[in-house]
Protein backbone atom coordinates (compact mmCIF):
# COMPACT_ATOMS: atom_id res chain seq x y z
CA UNK A 1 0.00 0.00 0.00
CA UNK A 2 2.86 2.37 0.85
CA UNK A 3 4.61 1.62 -2.47
CA UNK A 4 1.35 2.24 -4.35
CA UNK A 5 0.88 5.62 -2.62
CA UNK A 6 4.47 6.60 -3.42
CA UNK A 7 3.98 5.82 -7.10
CA UNK A 8 0.75 7.81 -7.24
CA UNK A 9 2.56 10.68 -5.53
CA UNK A 10 5.38 10.40 -8.11
CA UNK A 11 2.88 10.66 -10.98
CA UNK A 12 1.08 13.62 -9.38
CA UNK A 13 4.40 15.40 -8.79
CA UNK A 14 4.99 15.22 -12.55
CA UNK A 15 1.61 16.82 -13.21
CA UNK A 16 2.37 19.54 -10.67
CA UNK A 17 5.68 20.32 -12.37
CA UNK A 18 3.84 20.73 -15.70
CA UNK A 19 1.50 23.34 -14.23
CA UNK A 20 -1.69 21.32 -13.75
CA UNK A 21 -4.29 23.01 -11.54
CA UNK A 22 -4.45 21.77 -7.90
CA UNK A 23 -8.10 20.77 -8.39
CA UNK A 24 -7.18 18.63 -11.40
CA UNK A 25 -4.34 16.96 -9.50
CA UNK A 26 -6.66 16.22 -6.57
CA UNK A 27 -9.25 14.71 -8.91
CA UNK A 28 -6.68 12.43 -10.55
CA UNK A 29 -5.40 11.38 -7.13
CA UNK A 30 -8.94 10.37 -6.10
CA UNK A 31 -9.43 8.44 -9.36
CA UNK A 32 -6.19 6.49 -8.97
CA UNK A 33 -6.77 5.73 -5.29
CA UNK A 34 -10.30 4.51 -6.09
CA UNK A 35 -9.02 2.21 -8.85
CA UNK A 36 -6.32 0.61 -6.69
CA UNK A 37 -8.67 0.31 -3.69
CA UNK A 38 -11.12 -1.64 -5.87
CA UNK A 39 -8.50 -3.69 -7.72
CA UNK A 40 -6.43 -4.51 -4.62
CA UNK A 41 -3.34 -5.12 -6.72
CA UNK A 42 0.08 -3.56 -7.04
CA UNK A 43 0.62 -1.57 -10.25
CA UNK A 44 2.93 -4.27 -11.66
CA UNK A 45 0.16 -6.90 -11.30
CA UNK A 46 -2.70 -4.97 -12.94
CA UNK A 47 -3.98 -6.61 -16.14
CA UNK A 48 -6.04 -5.28 -19.09
CA UNK A 49 -8.94 -7.33 -17.73
CA UNK A 50 -8.74 -5.39 -14.44
CA UNK A 51 -8.98 -2.11 -16.35
CA UNK A 52 -11.93 -3.36 -18.42
CA UNK A 53 -13.75 -4.50 -15.30
CA UNK A 54 -13.17 -1.08 -13.73
CA UNK A 55 -14.59 0.59 -16.84
CA UNK A 56 -17.71 -1.58 -16.69
CA UNK A 57 -18.22 -0.65 -13.04
CA UNK A 58 -17.96 3.03 -13.93
CA UNK A 59 -20.53 2.70 -16.69
CA UNK A 60 -23.01 1.10 -14.26
CA UNK A 61 -22.58 3.89 -11.70
CA UNK A 62 -24.90 6.87 -11.37
CA UNK A 63 -24.08 10.47 -10.58
CA UNK A 64 -24.71 11.13 -6.87
CA UNK A 65 -26.17 14.59 -7.49
CA UNK A 66 -28.39 13.93 -10.52
CA UNK A 67 -29.09 10.20 -10.35
CA UNK A 68 -28.20 9.93 -14.05
CA UNK A 69 -25.63 7.44 -15.39
CA UNK A 70 -22.04 8.64 -15.60
CA UNK A 71 -21.34 9.87 -19.13
CA UNK A 72 -19.16 7.84 -21.47
CA UNK A 73 -16.88 10.87 -21.78
CA UNK A 74 -16.31 10.85 -18.01
CA UNK A 75 -15.58 7.11 -18.05
CA UNK A 76 -13.07 7.63 -20.85
CA UNK A 77 -11.43 10.46 -18.91
CA UNK A 78 -10.93 8.20 -15.89
CA UNK A 79 -9.48 5.43 -18.02
CA UNK A 80 -7.19 7.98 -19.64
CA UNK A 81 -5.88 8.87 -16.17
CA UNK A 82 -4.99 5.21 -15.69
CA UNK A 83 -3.29 5.10 -19.07
CA UNK A 84 -1.11 8.12 -18.24
CA UNK A 85 -0.26 6.74 -14.79
CA UNK A 86 0.95 3.45 -16.25
CA UNK A 87 2.89 5.31 -18.96
CA UNK A 88 4.72 7.06 -16.13
CA UNK A 89 5.48 3.68 -14.56
CA UNK A 90 6.96 2.47 -17.89
CA UNK A 91 9.01 5.66 -18.18
CA UNK A 92 10.39 5.04 -14.66
CA UNK A 93 11.38 1.51 -15.64
CA UNK A 94 8.89 -0.14 -13.29
CA UNK A 95 6.65 -1.67 -15.99
CA UNK A 96 7.16 -3.19 -19.43
CA UNK A 97 3.63 -2.85 -20.85
CA UNK A 98 0.63 -0.61 -20.26
CA UNK A 99 -2.49 -2.52 -19.08
CA UNK A 100 -4.68 0.46 -20.10
CA UNK A 101 -3.84 0.79 -23.82
CA UNK A 102 -4.52 4.13 -25.46
CA UNK A 103 -6.25 2.55 -28.45
CA UNK A 104 -9.27 1.83 -26.25
CA UNK A 105 -9.55 5.41 -25.04
CA UNK A 106 -10.32 7.28 -28.22
CA UNK A 107 -12.81 10.03 -27.68
CA UNK A 108 -14.51 12.35 -30.10
CA UNK A 109 -15.19 15.98 -29.27
CA UNK A 110 -18.76 16.80 -30.19
CA UNK A 111 -21.45 19.26 -29.34
CA UNK A 112 -24.76 18.37 -27.71
CA UNK A 113 -27.50 17.61 -30.23
CA UNK A 114 -29.42 20.80 -29.45
CA UNK A 115 -28.00 24.19 -28.50
CA UNK A 116 -30.47 26.91 -27.46
CA UNK A 117 -30.81 29.82 -29.85
CA UNK A 118 -30.49 33.47 -28.77
CA UNK A 119 -34.25 33.80 -28.13
CA UNK A 120 -34.27 30.70 -25.93
CA UNK A 121 -31.26 31.96 -23.98
CA UNK A 122 -32.98 35.32 -23.46
CA UNK A 123 -36.00 33.46 -22.08
CA UNK A 124 -33.71 31.58 -19.71
CA UNK A 125 -32.01 34.78 -18.53
CA UNK A 126 -35.39 36.32 -17.64
CA UNK A 127 -36.38 33.47 -15.30
CA UNK A 128 -34.87 34.71 -11.98
CA UNK A 129 -37.04 37.10 -9.98
CA UNK A 130 -34.70 40.09 -9.86
CA UNK A 131 -36.89 41.78 -7.23
CA UNK A 132 -35.42 39.35 -4.69
CA UNK A 133 -31.76 39.18 -3.56
CA UNK A 134 -31.34 35.56 -4.66
CA UNK A 135 -33.01 36.26 -7.99
CA UNK A 136 -30.68 39.19 -8.60
CA UNK A 137 -27.69 37.01 -7.77
CA UNK A 138 -28.91 34.27 -10.09
CA UNK A 139 -29.48 36.70 -12.97
CA UNK A 140 -25.90 37.94 -12.58
CA UNK A 141 -24.64 34.32 -12.63
CA UNK A 142 -26.61 33.47 -15.77
CA UNK A 143 -25.52 36.63 -17.56
CA UNK A 144 -21.87 36.08 -16.67
CA UNK A 145 -21.94 32.48 -17.90
CA UNK A 146 -23.49 33.46 -21.22
CA UNK A 147 -21.32 36.57 -21.69
CA UNK A 148 -17.95 34.95 -21.01
CA UNK A 149 -18.34 31.22 -21.70
CA UNK A 150 -16.74 30.40 -18.34
CA UNK A 151 -16.47 26.82 -17.16
CA UNK A 152 -18.53 26.17 -14.04
CA UNK A 153 -15.43 25.54 -11.93
CA UNK A 154 -13.91 28.81 -13.15
CA UNK A 155 -17.00 30.80 -12.20
CA UNK A 156 -17.25 29.05 -8.82
CA UNK A 157 -13.66 30.10 -8.06
CA UNK A 158 -14.08 33.77 -9.04
CA UNK A 159 -13.22 36.13 -6.19
CA UNK A 160 -14.49 39.60 -5.35
CA UNK A 161 -11.41 41.20 -6.86
CA UNK A 162 -11.30 39.15 -10.06
CA UNK A 163 -13.72 41.56 -11.77
CA UNK A 164 -12.20 44.81 -13.08
CA UNK A 165 -14.93 47.30 -13.97
CA UNK A 166 -12.37 49.87 -15.13
CA UNK A 167 -11.15 47.47 -17.81
CA UNK A 168 -14.51 45.70 -18.27
CA UNK A 169 -12.73 42.39 -17.73
CA UNK A 170 -12.89 39.22 -15.64
CA UNK A 171 -9.64 37.61 -14.50
CA UNK A 172 -9.70 33.80 -14.51
CA UNK A 173 -7.04 32.41 -12.21
CA UNK A 174 -5.69 28.92 -12.77
CA UNK A 175 -8.22 27.82 -15.36
CA UNK A 176 -8.00 24.46 -17.13
CA UNK A 177 -4.37 23.45 -17.49
CA UNK A 178 -3.40 25.93 -14.77
CA UNK A 179 -3.61 28.87 -17.20
CA UNK A 180 -4.71 32.40 -16.34
CA UNK A 181 -6.67 34.55 -18.79
CA UNK A 182 -8.58 37.83 -19.04
CA UNK A 183 -12.12 37.80 -20.45
CA UNK A 184 -14.03 40.84 -21.71
CA UNK A 185 -17.13 41.65 -19.68
CA UNK A 186 -20.16 42.40 -21.85
CA UNK A 187 -22.38 45.41 -21.25
CA UNK A 188 -25.41 43.41 -20.07
CA UNK A 189 -23.38 41.12 -17.80
CA UNK A 190 -21.68 44.17 -16.29
CA UNK A 191 -25.06 45.80 -15.59
CA UNK A 192 -26.40 42.80 -13.63
CA UNK A 193 -23.10 42.16 -11.89
CA UNK A 194 -22.96 45.75 -10.64
CA UNK A 195 -26.56 45.54 -9.39
CA UNK A 196 -25.72 42.32 -7.55
CA UNK A 197 -22.59 43.80 -5.94
CA UNK A 198 -24.34 47.03 -4.95
CA UNK A 199 -27.59 45.54 -3.66
CA UNK A 200 -26.89 41.99 -2.50
CA UNK A 201 -23.23 41.16 -1.97
CA UNK A 202 -21.96 42.40 1.38
CA UNK A 203 -18.31 43.20 2.20
CA UNK A 204 -16.17 40.07 2.16
CA UNK A 205 -15.59 37.73 4.97
CA UNK A 206 -15.91 35.04 2.35
CA UNK A 207 -13.91 36.10 -0.73
CA UNK A 208 -15.97 34.24 -3.37
CA UNK A 209 -17.81 36.51 -5.79
CA UNK A 210 -21.07 34.54 -5.65
CA UNK A 211 -22.37 33.16 -2.37
CA UNK A 212 -25.06 30.62 -1.55
CA UNK A 213 -27.78 31.38 1.00
CA UNK A 214 -25.40 29.87 3.57
CA UNK A 215 -22.87 32.65 2.83
CA UNK A 216 -20.43 30.17 1.31
CA UNK A 217 -19.02 29.98 -2.20
CA UNK A 218 -20.75 27.78 -4.76
CA UNK A 219 -19.42 24.36 -5.72
CA UNK A 220 -19.41 23.49 -9.45
CA UNK A 221 -22.18 20.92 -8.84
CA UNK A 222 -24.42 23.41 -7.03
CA UNK A 223 -23.94 25.94 -9.84
CA UNK A 224 -24.96 23.32 -12.37
CA UNK A 225 -28.07 22.42 -10.37
CA UNK A 226 -29.00 26.11 -10.21
CA UNK A 227 -28.73 26.56 -14.00
CA UNK A 228 -30.67 23.36 -14.71
CA UNK A 229 -33.44 24.55 -12.38
CA UNK A 230 -33.88 27.71 -14.45
CA UNK A 231 -33.67 25.75 -17.70
CA UNK A 232 -36.57 23.59 -16.56
CA UNK A 233 -38.49 26.71 -15.48
CA UNK A 234 -37.91 28.26 -18.93
CA UNK A 235 -39.23 25.12 -20.63
CA UNK A 236 -35.86 24.19 -22.11
CA UNK A 237 -35.67 20.38 -22.21
CA UNK A 238 -31.88 20.12 -22.26
CA UNK A 239 -29.48 19.16 -19.51
CA UNK A 240 -25.77 20.02 -19.09
CA UNK A 241 -26.58 23.28 -17.28
CA UNK A 242 -23.53 25.55 -17.17
CA UNK A 243 -21.77 23.84 -20.06
CA UNK A 244 -24.74 24.33 -22.36
CA UNK A 245 -24.49 28.09 -21.76
CA UNK A 246 -20.78 27.86 -22.61
CA UNK A 247 -21.69 26.09 -25.87
CA UNK A 248 -24.33 28.72 -26.60
CA UNK A 249 -21.86 31.57 -25.98
CA UNK A 250 -19.32 30.15 -28.44
CA UNK A 251 -21.89 29.19 -31.08
CA UNK A 252 -23.66 32.55 -31.03
CA UNK A 253 -20.36 34.45 -31.22
CA UNK A 254 -19.30 32.52 -34.32
CA UNK A 255 -22.72 32.97 -35.90
CA UNK A 256 -22.36 36.69 -35.20
CA UNK A 257 -19.08 36.83 -37.14
CA UNK A 258 -16.42 36.42 -34.42
CA UNK A 259 -13.13 34.90 -35.61
CA UNK A 260 -12.39 31.37 -34.45
CA UNK A 261 -9.07 32.43 -32.89
CA UNK A 262 -10.83 34.95 -30.64
CA UNK A 263 -13.39 32.38 -29.52
CA UNK A 264 -10.55 29.97 -28.73
CA UNK A 265 -8.93 32.59 -26.50
CA UNK A 266 -12.19 33.36 -24.68
CA UNK A 267 -12.99 29.70 -24.03
CA UNK A 268 -9.42 28.96 -22.91
CA UNK A 269 -8.87 26.10 -25.35
CA UNK A 270 -5.25 24.97 -25.70
CA UNK A 271 -5.83 23.83 -29.29
CA UNK A 272 -7.75 25.50 -32.11
CA UNK A 273 -9.02 22.03 -33.08
CA UNK A 274 -11.11 21.92 -29.90
CA UNK A 275 -12.78 25.22 -30.81
CA UNK A 276 -13.52 24.03 -34.35
CA UNK A 277 -16.37 21.84 -33.10
CA UNK A 278 -18.38 25.08 -32.80
CA UNK A 279 -18.15 25.81 -36.52
CA UNK A 280 -21.08 23.49 -37.26
CA UNK A 281 -23.87 24.94 -39.38
CA UNK A 282 -27.16 25.60 -37.64
CA UNK A 283 -30.31 24.57 -39.61
CA UNK A 284 -31.44 28.22 -39.56
CA UNK A 285 -28.17 29.18 -41.29
CA UNK A 286 -28.87 26.63 -44.02
CA UNK A 287 -32.44 27.91 -44.50
CA UNK A 288 -31.14 31.48 -44.77
CA UNK A 289 -28.50 30.44 -47.30
CA UNK A 290 -31.08 28.69 -49.49
CA UNK A 291 -33.48 31.66 -49.35
CA UNK A 292 -30.64 34.00 -50.24
CA UNK A 293 -28.93 31.99 -52.99
CA UNK A 294 -31.27 29.42 -54.55
CA UNK A 295 -33.65 30.56 -57.34
CA UNK A 296 -36.50 28.45 -55.90
CA UNK A 297 -35.52 28.82 -52.26
CA UNK A 298 -37.89 31.67 -51.35
CA UNK A 299 -41.54 31.43 -50.43
CA UNK A 300 -43.97 33.17 -52.74
CA UNK A 301 -44.00 36.91 -52.07
CA UNK A 302 -40.84 36.79 -49.94
CA UNK A 303 -38.09 39.19 -50.88
CA UNK A 304 -34.54 38.02 -51.38
CA UNK A 305 -32.28 38.79 -48.44
CA UNK A 306 -29.43 41.20 -49.22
Amino acid sequence: MMIRSERIADYLAGLRSRGYAPSTIHLKQMELETFFAQTRKAAANVTPEDVEAYGRRLIRRKNKNTGRPVTLRRVQARLHTLHRFFENEIHRGRLLANPAPKSRLRRRDRLPRHIPGPDQVRRLLRQPDVKTPLGLRDRAILELFYSTGLRRQELARLGMYDVDFNENAVFVRQGKGGKDRFLPLGKTARHWLEKYLQSVRRPPGETALFLTCFRKGFSPASLNALIEKYMAKAGLPWKMGCHLLRHACATHMLQGGAQLRYVQEILGHARIKTTEIYTHLHPQDLHAAIRRAHPHGRWRGERAQP
